[in-house]
Parts: structure tokens; sequence; C-alpha cells
């Protein structure tokens, strides 16, 4: 439907890779006889910001994902960072005050980040004694 194809979002202005908009990177060529071949035939002239069609051996390497915002630094959780792996540590701190001596205390900032960290798709997000209690 040409109205529905109109109301497509246009491409995104970042060189990041984003999953959102991942299908904008590749747009399989597939063959009329294939099994891959789901729906009808595509008009691709009528689909806004499409990649044209391309085999396998002819796809481009993906963009980079975007860099990690700056962490948080309240004193409440320690954050780190392993780019080889991609995978980011939140290891909470156990409260130094009297009332609360050795109890895990997690501070709207850091909930903040860690939230928003896991909804990330291409980081892998470890939290450390969170959950001890």
């Amino acid at each position: 439907d040409e109205e529905l194809l109109s109301k497509l979002p246009s491409a995104p202005s970042t060189t990041y890779f984003e999953e959102e908009s991942a299908w904008r990177f590749h747009n399989p060529a597939f063959q009329n006889d294939s099994f891959e071949q789901l729906t009808i035939m595509r008009d691709e002239s009528k689909i806004p910001y499409i990649t044209p069609a391309v085999s396998s051996h002819e796809l481009q390497p993906l963009p980079s994902p975007p860099p990690l915002p700056d962490f948080p630094d309240t004193g409440f959780c320690q954050w780190s960072f392993d780019e080889t792996s991609r995978v980011l540590l939140a290891k909470f701190l156990p409260f130094k005050g009297e009332k609360l001596f050795g109890k895990i205390m997690v501070n709207p900032e850091d909930e903040r980040f860690l939230l928003r960290m896991m909804e990330r798709d291409d980081i892998t997000v470890i939290s450390e004694r969170l959950a001890d209690e």
C-alpha cells in the first residue's frame, strides 16, 4: 500500500548501527523461485530509503555501534566496560554509613543508566551484588 509506505521514517542520520533501523543496511536479493521469497514481488521503487538488493557476497560490513555515554560517578556503583567482549559491568557497592552499613543502595542515577544500557542490543550488561538481598 503506497500510503503506508509513504509513512516510513526517513533513513537515520547517524553513522552507527542501530537494531531498529538495521533493515536499511541489507535488502536481500531473493530469486523469484527461492524458498525465501515469502511475499509477492516487491516494487522497490515505491519503498522510500531502501537499500538496493544485494547478494550475500556483496554485503558491506555493518556500521559500528554508538559509543557508550559517560558512566555515572555516584559512589554507589563501579562501572567498567570491556571493549573486546562488549561487556558492561555494574558492580554495586555496599553502603558505608552507620545505619545501613553493608547494604546495597541503588542510586537513581545508577538505576537509570543501568536500565538504559540494558535496552541496548550491542552490549551485554552484568550487574554484581544487585540481587544479593
